[in-house]
């Protein structure tokens, strides 16, 4: 007897739940060739669907909102999958089979004070930015009628960045001491240390991105991948990185694969597909450094270093050697205002330190 959502693909059998209001979930996995068991865990699986995937349900509606938010090219690739992110770890500390409708402010608040533990007051008010948004969108369509974040109250952020960054001994230590076999690996920091670029960026760049003529470094928007603010920008190489990567270009055609492309970092790697449902973190990257990179970084007594550090190192640098904030923010892709709060402290611009002397 044929079950409804029950199939069989390569002699895996998988469970598709059905369509709901327009959005078809995941398909999933069984795990399993044998159909005596593969039937249990679709029964089990059948419960939890039928439980929290029903219209106004927060889990159904988190998908709904992110695919209405991806069709309509509100968001980025990385911003849907960051909302995704906020918004089912609050499912999980509400419950998965909560209506939208019986999510109150006090729930809210009470979430807000939990993650005041463990995040810093910029990174609370972007979470809780992410979860508004989605509340926002609720109320377009008629399943609440009031925002319970409305009445929240932020922690003040201080506007000035005072992060820690790598003085340049330490980002030459950095660069010195990588393995000679890590190619890819000394490609992460060159670029993240001696262009500003975002880890996606790295490992999204082409070689067609690299102009050693002129000397430049096209960041460009793809089929399959979009830059954080959607548009194209260019980075002025410094002398040094265009010599590393004049070698790095030289050595690229070895890298290649049976399945080649024109991808800069390991091209043997192919384009992951989309995120899709939960638990899908693999796919974030289409090749995943985080590994090797703190691997090395602890070896070098410098843990706290992470992807972002290398970005805001290479801006803290040239703020310091008095960079127009304007070219900074240009370069990095960022709004003009965020990065003149987050490095006027470092420009040069300090004529007045010496006002009371």
């Amino acid at each position: 007897m044929k079950i409804q959502g029950l199939f069989q693909r390569r002699g895996i059998w998988y469970y598709q739940p059905p369509q709901v209001k327009g959005h078809r979930p995941a398909e999933r996995s069984l795990r399993t060739r044998d159909y005596k068991e593969a039937l249990l865990r679709y029964q089990r699986l059948d419960r939890v669907n039928e439980r929290e995937m029903r219209p106004g349900k927060f889990r159904l509606e988190i998908e709904r909102y992110l695919e209405f938010k991806r069709a309509g090219q509100y968001h980025t690739e990385d911003s849907s999958q960051s909302a995704r992110e906020a918004l089912e770890r609050l499912a999980a500390w509400l419950g998965g089979d909560i209506e939208v409708a019986d999510i109150s402010a006090e729930q809210m608040r009470v979430y807000q004070q939990k993650l005041m533990e463990t995040q810093a007051p910029a990174t609370l008010k972007s979470f809780m930015a992410r979860i508004s948004g989605f509340f926002t969108w609720a109320m377009a369509e008629k399943m609440i009628v009031v925002n319970p974040c409305r009445s929240l109250t932020m922690p003040r952020t201080i506007p000035t960045r005072a992060e820690e960054y790598c003085r340049k001994a330490e980002r030459d230590r950095l660069i010195e001491t990588l393995p000679e076999n890590r190619p890819d690996l000394a490609l992460v920091f060159w670029l993240g240390f001696f262009a500003g670029l975002r880890i996606r960026e790295i490992t999204q760049a082409r070689t067609r991105w690299i102009d050693l003529e002129q000397g430049l470094i096209s960041v460009q928007n793809s089929e399959t991948w979009t830059t954080k603010d959607k548009a194209h920008r260019r980075i002025k190489m410094s002398a040094r990185l265009q010599a590393f990567l004049r070698d790095y270009m030289e050595l690229w055609p070895e890298l290649k694969g049976a399945d080649s492309s024109d991808f800069l970092l390991r091209p043997d790697k192919k384009q992951g597909k989309k995120c899709k449902g939960r638990n899908k973190r693999a796919w974030r990257l289409r090749y995943d450094p985080r590994k090797p990179f703190k691997k090395h970084v602890t070896e070098q007594g410098l843990e706290w270093v992470s992807f972002h550090t290398m970005r805001h190192t290479w801006a803290t640098l040239h703020a310091i050697a008095g960079t127009p904030l304007t070219t900074i923010a240009r370069e990095l892709g960022d709004d003009p205002k965020t990065t003149f709060d987050s490095y006027i402290g470092y420009t040069r611009h300090n004529e007045h330190s010496s006002a009371t002397d």
